[in-house]
Formats: C-alpha cells, structure tokens, sequence
C-alpha cells in the first residue's frame, strides 16, 4: 500500500507539470508572434517579419537570407495590385541577419524616399512633389508574423497605392497601375 501511495504522489505532480509545461509553451509561440520575433528554422529559406511600429508608418523588417547574392529594388511608378514595376534604383545585398528599413519623406518639394540595410542608406529616390497628391493609400508593409519562403520567388517586403481625387468629394484608388512604393528582394541569377 505504502509503495502505491509512493507512485501516486510522484506521478500525479509529474502530469500536472506536463500539462502546464504544455500550455506554458503555447504561450511562448503565442508572444513569439505577437513580439514579431524573426525565427529562422530552415537555413535554406528566407526568414522574415515586421518589426513592430514604435511610430505611425514605420517600416521594418527583421530578414534572414540564406548565403548568397540578393538585390533589393524600389518602384515607385505603375505599381498595380500584384506583380512587380519598373525598377526605380536597386541595391546588391549579401546573405545574413539583417535590417531593412523603407522611409518616406513627403516635403513641399519633393518626396524622399530610402531604403536602409543596417541602417546604412543603400537606395535613394527623388520624386516630385505631385507624385503623392496627399489623397491616402492603400496597402502598406507586410509580414506581421514571421514566416519562411523559398529563395526562388521574389519577397515583396512592402507595397502601398496612392489615392487620387475620384469626384469633388471622394479619393480612392484608381483601377490598374498607378504612383506608390514597391519595395521587394529578390536573389540574383548568379546564385
């Protein structure tokens, strides 16, 4: 009697902790992705996620790309719901961790756009001061959560339309190719 009474007390708390060590850990994958971790769990594949925004329209990605070439590339004009545009300025990156960054600065002069990579300014782009009429867009960053794709498929990190002034008293999107900011990476042929 005395060595069942021994079993039960070990074996009872055993099952318990298991069962909260198993919640425990569906927490953790829970605040992962609410933390916007970058996970890399295939070195093989392009790991990325959106870094939380500190501040409105804040873009940032944390990426992982698998040894290699890659080049990053901008659009601003003919950008259309999917697909990709004529390439405004691109940049050559290598594989790694890193950071890229998308920045918009809308002057009275001009529109300044930048793409970071580590925070060193690798693209920049001049576009007047009409290229955004101040109508709103629509899209934006994406990769909220972390996820992995494959190296032979372009990544598009951000894509966002301008709005432009549909009647006296409504904006919106116009249908097909219009102004806005395509931003995506890709690896090069010579990989």
């Amino acid at each position: 009697m005395f060595l069942l009474t021994a079993v039960v007390a070990v074996w009872v708390p055993y099952f318990q902790l298991q069962k909260k060590i198993g919640l425990t850990e569906q927490k953790i994958d829970t605040m992962r992705k609410m933390a916007r971790e970058l996970i890399v769990s295939d070195t093989n594949k392009i790991a990325v996620v959106k870094k939380m925004e500190k501040w409105y329209d804040e873009n940032r990605w944390d990426i992982y790309l698998p040894d290699g070439e890659y080049k990053i590339l901008l659009a601003t004009q003919n950008i259309d719901h999917m697909g990709f545009a004529p390439v405004v300025a691109e940049a050559a990156v290598r594989g790694g961790r890193h950071v890229i960054e998308l920045l918009h600065d809308k002057g009275d002069k001009s529109n300044d756009i930048s793409v970071l990579f580590d925070d060193l300014a690798i693209i920049e782009v001049r576009e007047s001061p009409d290229w955004d009429k101040g109508y709103g867009s629509s899209g934006g960053g994406l990769f909220a959560n972390c996820e992995q794709l494959s190296t032979d498929e372009p990544v598009v990190l951000f894509r966002r339309r301008w709005h432009y002034k549909l009647t006296p008293n409504s904006t919106g999107p116009k249908k097909g190719p219009t102004e806005g900011l395509l931003l995506w990476i890709e690896r090069t042929a010579e990989n």
